[in-house]
């Protein structure tokens, strides 16, 4: 389709690509499920589940989305140290500034350097396995409790990763070192291979369907349906998510992967794994009352509290810097034996500690895990109150005074660390959730 395109770059209508989409449909895919409730008594009062289930993910259009800024249609590329800074940064580059590009032909010229985000023919879908039990136990007629193991195995998660890094070269070269940031482009992965094609391109984010994930959950729960004026449920999940890439819907936004050829070595908890959930809602109602004044000050108001508490989520920390010369900039830091990496000081709000982690050493990657530091835990209670008036003479027609109240315990939630070792706020909370938030409202409901 494109007789200038970089070798190995294939295009719709060129052989072997798909005809009607970036990958070649998967027709066979088989979702099976199946469940068993037993009463184990007969009384009605005990509930015993099992299920399975293989279910498929849906692929979503926005991971294709960047194709379109593949040349020759939306030509990128990459100067990592442009000879004329921002002001001239097209000194030197061969053929002057490519921009703006022609309109595509089959001729048309493909600039050098260019960055590619490309794809599969044989993307797999995402698929996750999913088994639970369960144990339900009604205590009284109104008092109903349960136990559940949930568990997944997730597979071919979408990710990416870059196909073309730098090869870090060590020792020095005519006297200077053979690896630094200013000869990026010169030690691309492709460019070492074949230096006459390696050159047309500087980047290739690779669609990558190897990524899995592993998931188990406990989940204790105990609900009170709505009698003698309230209702309550709440529970409780302990779980745990591990896996190797966490699916962010779209290439572009990768490199996964610290090191594009050890996928393996960024396996570590889920960017989303909450350790500890605990979560309480109870709606309580005041009763009518004989008094007709007593009725009207004290009856219909309804108060809804509810409590939501978890802990920290996970972030990896990252050196700031490209010390591993691959172009990359995901390095992880390397982690001091014997001394602790956190502070947890909400005063001073320094929660890690600058003297646990130390930069990666010059051509190698950081051993520091992916998502091992833990976060603050999150506490918040929102809450409602509800007076309703009913309209004389019209039984469809009341008046509803609401106040509602977010984070009524004004209690300071904060977010993740600066975890980027080399900025001077590493290890500080820089940012929390919403304070306090008063709502009034009357509402008419007819």
């Amino acid at each position: 389709m494109f007789v200038n395109a970089p070798p190995g770059m294939f295009y719709n209508g060129d052989p072997g690509y798909p005809s009607n989409s970036s990958s070649y449909s998967q027709l066979s895919d088989f979702g099976p499920r199946v469940g068993l409730v037993w009463d184990p008594t007969g009384s009605g009062k005990q509930t015993i589940r099992v299920g399975y289930g293989l279910f498929y993910h849906a692929p979503m259009t926005f991971y294709f989305a960047d194709g379109f800024l593949n040349p020759p249609w939306s030509s990128q590329i990459g100067i990592p140290s442009p000879a004329g800074g921002f002001a001239n940064p097209y000194q030197g580059f061969p053929g002057g500034n490519p921009y703006p590009t022609p309109r595509p032909s089959t001729n048309v010229p493909f600039v050098p350097e260019g960055g590619y985000v490309t794809y599969l023919p044989q993307t797999l879908p995402t698929s996750m396995h999913q088994w639970d039990i369960s144990y339900e136990l009604q205590l009284s007629p109104n008092w109903l409790i349960s136990a559940t193991y949930m568990g997944n195995k997730t597979t071919h998660i979408w990710t990416g990763y870059e196909a073309d890094p730098a090869v870090y070269i060590p020792g020095t070269c005519n006297g200077n070192p053979c690896s630094t940031t200013s000869n990026t482009l010169q030690r691309l992965l492709l460019t070492l291979e074949n230096p006459v094609y390696g050159q047309e391109i500087s980047s290739d984010e690779v669609a990558d369907n190897g990524s899995n994930a592993e998931y188990a959950g406990l989940i204790l729960s105990a609900k009170h349906r709505f009698s003698s004026h309230y209702t309550l449920l709440a529970n409780y999940t302990w779980s745990h998510c591990i896996d190797e890439g966490d699916f962010a819907s779209d290439i572009y936004a990768y490199p996964t992967y610290q090191n594009p050829n050890n996928r393996n070595a960024d396996r570590g908890n889920c960017g989303f794994d909450l350790r500890h959930q605990f979560n309480l809602s109870f709606v309580a109602t005041t009763p009518r009352f004989a008094g007709l004044w007593t009725n009207r000050l004290l009856g219909n108001w309804q108060l809804s509290p509810i409590v939501a508490i978890h802990s920290g989520q996970w972030e990896g920390v990252y050196t700031g810097r490209d010390n591993s010369l691959t172009g990359l900039g995901g390095d992880r830091v390397n982690v001091v034996p014997d001394v602790s990496n956190y502070v947890k000081n909400l005063n001073t709000r320094q929660w890690l500690n600058p003297a646990g982690f130390v930069p990666n050493t010059i051509g190698t990657f950081g051993n520091s895990g992916e998502n091992v530091q833990v976060g603050p835990g999150y506490f918040d209670i929102d809450a409602a109150v509800v007076r309703s008036f009913n309209v004389p003479q019209h039984e469809n027609q009341r008046l509803e005074l609401r106040f509602e109240f977010f984070n009524l315990m004004n209690h300071a939630n904060f977010g993740y660390p600066d975890n980027t070792l080399a900025d001077s706020t590493f290890g500080l909370l820089q940012s929390a959730s919403d304070p306090r938030i008063l709502q009034f409202a009357l509402k008419f409901v007819f």
